[in-house]
């Protein structure tokens, strides 16, 4: 990783940056009567396609050509695309034992898998060439729904358990910071998970089994979010590294109470936002570059959330509280 490798990337973030959605333009969108409207103004915004949707896959698309073009770490490029990958992987197994192959418009086309290879060794059972923490998952989940466990739930614990693995064994020896926001992406599933629990009257057991090792909040930490009063999680997450999450957790527990499931995934979407931020001024760090392509994935977000609010007709109150921070 050379340094003018890292400035050339940063250089055009930094210019891509002006480009972003800003508070004023999802208002724009907001305001929007119908698909024809969202199409004009996602025009006026730089967008290019025939329709709302191409118009987002272009971006996207666009988005990723970007990282592989500009990267200034392969292996933060590589680590990236493998939430992708993984996304692929749970989706090709479970039409695997639902004897299910047309599913191609349910896969994700930026991995670092062919998906059309994935697909043929998934269905052979050859995991050989796959990675190997992918492949030890997958190998025990054949395992499990052998033995009768066949539920898409084991799929998605045990394939997420290996992709954090994945991650961090691709990005090998250093990049401090970007393992901080994938560690606190674990953290957060973590505390995700144990609120379901809670509110679904569920058991620990199920809470150990969606466990994310990689996370920094320890595992008693989280039990007292099964059952705990609001000030005993409050007091529990008021020490160590849980404490950055204090406040979120405080506030999930509210809802909690009552008996809904918090919108925690918003939440935790900010709460990654909030991190990257930091980088959004510095020139010479690589996370300045790798900030604005997560922040640009998370602005597609939002545009579809917004999307799909004005063709339903939703109330612009309801869609503007379900939208993540803007990163500009």
């Amino acid at each position: 990783m050379g340094v003018s490798s890292v400035i050339y990337a940063n250089t055009g973030a930094y210019v891509a940056l002006n480009g972003m959605l800003t508070a004023e333009r999802y208002q724009r969108l907001i305001d929007c009567t119908g698909d024809a409207e969202l199409q004009k103004r996602l025009s006026e915004f730089g967008f290019e396609g025939d329709t709302t949707d191409e118009m987002l896959s272009r971006a996207l698309d666009g988005g990723y050509a970007y990282l592989d073009e500009r990267s200034p770490v392969e292996g933060v490029r590589a680590a990236l695309l493998k939430k992708n990958d993984y996304h692929n992987a749970k989706v090709t197994m479970k039409c695997k034992y639902a004897r299910r192959e047309d599913f191609g418009a349910l896969l994700y086309p930026h991995g670092g898998i062919d998906t059309d290879k994935m697909k043929e060794w998934v269905f052979k059972d050859d995991y050989s060439l796959l990675p190997r923490p992918m492949a030890a998952a997958l190998a025990d989940i054949d395992l499990r729904f052998s033995k009768g466990d066949r539920s898409g739930r084991v799929v998605d614990c045990r394939l997420n358990r290996a992709m954090y693995e994945d991650i961090f064994q691709t990005l090998g020896a250093g990049h401090g910071e970007m393992k901080g926001e994938f560690r606190a992406e674990e953290d957060l599933c973590n505390v995700s998970a144990a609120l379901r629990v809670r509110v679904n009257g569920l058991r620990e057991a199920d809470l150990a089994e969606e466990f994310l090792p990689g996370g920094q909040i320890p595992f008693d930490t989280l039990r007292v979010l099964l059952d705990g009063t609001p000030e005993r999680v409050r007091d529990a997450f008021s020490h160590g590294a849980a404490e950055e999450y204090r406040d979120i957790v405080s506030d999930a527990m509210s809802e909690a109470e009552k008996g809904a499931m918090p919108d925690f995934e918003r939440v935790s979407d900010n709460f990654i936002i909030r991190m990257l931020k930091k980088y959004k001024d510095s020139n010479s760090h690589y996370m300045m570059f790798y900030g604005y392509v997560l922040a640009r994935l998370y602005e597609l977000k939002n545009i579809r959330i917004v999307c799909a609010g004005v063709r339903a007709g939703e109330p612009k109150k309801k869609i503007h509280a379900k939208l993540r921070e803007t990163y500009v």
